[in-house]
């Protein structure tokens, strides 16, 4: 299926950029004031993944908004080249990396439309950034409790259900919050503060809405 390419970013930092942008700009008569309220920036380096299975050669190239490079296989290329991929199954990695603005890419053709978020592994299945960008989004946008987020994920299920047979959206859902659960699990290693219990609560509370 071919899919329509779009620039892509690690979830929530281009909205994160945007709302540094204008806390910068906040003046008052002839001086600057500042936010009292914290104000973040997005990740300045950035890592994508992507396995593909690919039943004919086809061509890959990567425009990105800053330094890096292109590794398929091992073998590194750099941006705006055009890369040659035989049939088969290929493990690409685009590496992202701009200290002065938001770190971005954009696949131009091909199959190969959208990467996965930084924590992904590469074994992940594809879609995964959109779950990841979804429960980002209701937890700390929209502020949303596991019930909130469930409804919510009700609502949006037309967004992606061409991509999807049957109950795999769900299926999809639940690999997702458990491979977080299990990424956080391995890197806290043993030490949550009480905002990161917070979430594996908030977590398990939506795997137990998916399990049969």
């Amino acid at each position: 299926m071919e899919h329509t390419p779009c620039w892509i970013w690690y979830p929530g930092d281009f909205e994160l950029r945007h709302s540094l942008k204008l806390h910068a700009r906040r003046q008052e008569r002839d001086y600057y004031r500042l936010a009292i309220w914290p104000v973040y920036d997005c990740w300045h380096s950035v890592r994508f993944f992507r396995h593909a299975e690919l039943a004919a050669p086809e061509g890959l190239t990567v425009q990105a908004r800053g330094k890096g490079n292109v590794g398929v296989d091992g073998k590194l290329y750099p941006f705006g080249k055009e890369i040659p991929l035989p049939a088969g199954t290929h493990e690409i990695v685009v590496e992202v990396f701009r200290e002065d603005g938001l770190p971005c890419l954009y696949v131009e053709k091909g199959s190969l439309y959208a990467f996965d978020l930084e924590y992904a592994k590469r074994s992940y299945p594809p879609y995964l950034d959109y779950f990841h960008f979804f429960t980002q989004t209701a937890i700390f946008e929209r502020h949303l409790e596991a019930d909130g987020i469930w409804k919510l994920f009700q609502q949006h299920k037309n967004d992606i259900k061409e991509f999807f047979d049957g109950n795999q959206m769900d299926f999809a859902y639940l690999c997702y919050l458990l491979g977080i659960v299990a990424h956080y699990i391995k890197r806290e290693n043993g030490v949550y503060s009480s905002s990161m219990i917070k979430y594996f609560k908030l977590w398990i509370n939506l795997i137990a809405q998916l399990l049969p």
